[in-house]
């Protein structure tokens, strides 16, 4: 019986104009008093969040400060807290954040090659790629570092 199922094709995605304008959404707080009066919009742009793992899906992400694409194919969703299980470019979410926060603060990988920087893990991901962009002149990785 299975040499009778056809395959059918879905059709492709295609974001409505409000879909996009929120996966483009970028917003930055240069203090908490200005970022304590929008946690409650914030916060209910989070229940659109299905709308967002969709677009990621069809159009992949950025990743900060390269600004390389990461197509879709590329990108692993290994459960339901994105923060901890999006992975794309061996990056989570939190370090893709934390990217974006050395970013606004250096804007150039150039510029934070000329920085000496500690980092309190060695073996993740976030590790690797700070390794592989920055080489390891300036930068230090430690699991454990006594004393």
């Amino acid at each position: 019986m299975d040499e009778f199922v056809q395959s059918v094709e879905r059709p492709p995605f295609v974001p409505s104009e409000g879909q996009l304008a929120f996966h483009n959404l970028h917003e930055a707080f240069t203090n908490l008093a200005d970022f304590q009066p929008q946690l409650p919009v914030l916060l209910r742009q989070g229940t659109r969040i299905e709308d967002l793992i969709q677009l990621t899906q069809a159009l992949g992400i950025l990743e900060p400060f390269t600004g390389k694409h990461i197509l879709p194919e590329a990108i692993e969703i290994q459960g339901p807290n994105f923060r901890e299980s999006l992975v794309a470019n061996g990056l989570l979410s939190r370090n893709r954040a934390m990217l974006r926060v050395l970013e606004r603060r250096h804007s150039s990988l150039e510029q934070l090659r000329q920085q000496d920087i500690y980092l309190v893990e060695a073996l993740t991901g976030f590790a690797v790629w700070l390794q592989r962009q920055l080489g390891k002149e300036r930068l230090i990785c430690s699991e454990y570092l006594k004393d």
